[in-house]
């Protein structure tokens, strides 16, 4: 299973940490594993909201309906949206929330990859993150990158 975490970057952050982007993983990385009731976490909580825009939580909503609505192998229910490849060979939980998106995904990554190529349609500065594999990257390329690269740990 594959759990990942995406955000929208403002754009002034995205280039400026080009090429740098395990400073972005790093700390979203301290933000998802630190309590909140520990005394840091607010201060991280602003940083995350400074760095990050709110998820145009309507508008991806109908735009994901719209882009997949033809798919035999989707569903949705506000505010998710699945897919579920033939013959149980792979499947996408999309889940919109107010400064993130949460994708589960298992089996093969098809259905991941359709949910990423439908994402960066909407936004050009989409961060997805799996924390527990270490994995991250940019939906949309800024210069012929994968969809998610491995941190290289």
């Amino acid at each position: 299973m594959r759990h990942f975490f995406l955000y929208i970057i403002k754009k002034e952050f995205a280039e400026h940490y080009y090429q740098r982007e395990v400073k972005i993983f790093q700390l979203f990385q301290e933000y998802q594993w630190t309590s909140h009731q520990h005394p840091s976490f607010k201060q991280l909580e602003k940083q995350v909201h400074y760095v990050t825009k709110k998820i145009p939580f309507h508008y991806v909503d109908l735009f994901l309906e719209s882009y997949l609505s033809h798919r035999s192998d989707y569903q949705h229910v506000t505010p998710i949206h699945t897919i579920q490849l033939k013959n149980y060979q792979g499947s996408a939980s999309l889940v919109l929330k107010e400064r993130l998106i949460e994708l589960v995904s298992t089996g093969n990554i098809d259905a991941e990859i359709i949910f990423f190529e439908a994402l960066r349609k909407i936004n050009s500065h989409f961060f997805a993150m799996d924390f527990a594999n270490e994995r991250f990257g940019w939906l949309h390329p800024i210069k012929d990158r994968n969809f998610v690269k491995n941190s290289g740990k």
